[in-house]
């Protein structure tokens, strides 16, 4: 295995948190020769799906080849916040969990039958902070070699424009990153980009998980939202893709070429779909009648999460809302061509999950025009294999790895957030 693949791990893990899949223990790598480019026109809208066939095999591997920075990892990091330091190293057995984020009950419940308006009328210049906590644990189940992730991320958003029907264009901003990463071979990284360590920033393992975070920094993006609060297009993309490849490219030339981009259209507003921008606004609902809902997740390895089911409103305080859903994690195949050789050489996708497996609830504040918080919890099985050459009777074997993946976000308003700007 060599550091060039592991390091492509890493970064492809620090970017996809939610969705990120590491190839333990497969033997074999798909070489450093041929390397082929992104294919844009394989960006897809996630309405339309098929399945597309691997050919080539490809793995990645972060428990072997990368770089063992100072001191011990802690053993059996278990249920708390990481310790204090930049980057560590040591412990092959080093592993955390995300810490249980206890579900809010926040506002006054509502009586069955109790009649709530879905809206929310954004109002142009309204400016808004937003604090994003995402913990991500990925557990592979053969070995429990486990991989944990905390990522903070202070943004902006500001309502550009409001139109006749409602549907408002709004910018967003990342402002700031802090990251809580614990690796399986006893790396450890904590960074902050308000107060960075040039440890981090200097060693060519660490950088590349951490400098094209750095570079979105400061770099906005636009969000055109449709009837039911959803965006349906963004503008500015661009300028993240170039920003996020550059940042690879000076730390390893070749990689961004590698692996899928964090940064595709149908990537990134589905992930904003479901942070700031639910599909909930519309007609009035009435508390204890239910309306369907689909949300998505790209997993970057040729396949949706979808999470689908009913969406209920359970609070109301005047001006403030409050809605939930549940639904079971399933999978839905991305349509179009293999983005990259890395999801190129998968061959199958499966999603296990449990009834009620994705929690999710959002508040908002009609009067103010915006999003007050939202909690989100996801809890499925996945299982990716790729090819690992024939069987004795002359039929295609497949190499699994079957990761138990978990997810926990916060969205929370900056006590600094002003109102108007």
């Amino acid at each position: 295995m060599n550091d060039n693949i592991s390091r492509i791990t890493l970064v492809l893990i620090a970017l996809v948190a939610s969705a990120f899949v590491v190839k333990s223990c497969v033997g074999g790598d798909p070489g450093d020769g041929d390397r082929q480019t992104r294919d844009p026109a394989a960006e897809t809208d996630p309405s339309t799906r098929s399945a597309t066939a691997a050919t080539e095999s490809g793995q990645l591997d972060p428990n072997a080849g990368s770089e063992t920075l100072g001191g011990d990892a802690p053993g059996g990091a278990r249920g708390g916040d990481p310790p204090p330091g930049g980057v560590q190293g040591g412990g092959a057995g080093a592993e955390a969990a995300v810490a249980p984020m206890k579900r809010r009950d926040v506002g006054t419940p509502l009586e069955d039958g109790t009649v709530v308006k879905l809206q929310v009328p954004y109002k142009a210049g309204t400016t808004t902070r937003y604090r994003i906590e995402n913990a991500t644990t990925q557990r592979n189940r053969e070995n429990d070699l486990t991989v944990f992730m905390r990522r903070f991320d202070d943004v902006t958003t500001k309502v550009t424009n409001v139109a006749e029907d409602g549907t408002a264009r709004v910018r967003l901003t990342l402002n700031a990153i802090r990251l809580q990463a614990y690796y399986p071979n006893g790396l450890i990284i904590e960074f902050d980009s308000r107060n960075p360590d040039d440890t981090i920033l200097d060693n060519p393992t660490t950088a590349l998980v951490v400098k094209p975070m750095l570079a979105l920094i400061g770099i906005p993006v636009e969000f055109q939202l449709t009837t039911n609060g959803a965006p349906i297009e963004i503008e500015g993309l661009q300028a993240w893709r170039d920003a996020w490849e550059e940042a690879v490219e000076r730390v390893a030339p070749g990689d961004s070429r590698e692996i899928s981009t964090p940064f595709a259209r149908d990537t990134v507003l589905l992930e904003w779909r479901e942070l700031l921008f639910p599909p909930v606004v519309g007609e009035p609902l009435a508390a204890g009648t239910p309306r369907e809902i689909e949300l998505l997740r790209d997993t970057m390895q040729k396949a949706y999460v979808q999470f689908k089911g009913p969406m209920e409103v359970t609070h109301n305080d005047g001006d403030v809302f409050r809605v939930r859903m549940s639904a079971k994690p399933e999978m839905v195949a991305r349509q179009g061509k293999a983005r990259s050789p890395q999801e190129k050489a998968i061959a199958k996708v499966h999603i296990q999950s449990s009834i009620g497996g994705y929690y999710a609830a959002w508040r908002f504040n009609a009067a103010k025009g915006r999003l007050e918080d939202a909690e989100i919890e996801a809890k499925y099985q996945l299982w990716v294999s790729w090819p690992s050459g024939q069987t004795a009777g002359g039929s295609t074997a497949y190499q699994p790895v079957f990761l138990q993946m978990e997810r926990q976000t916060r969205v929370e308003l900056l006590s600094d957030a002003p109102d108007d700007e």
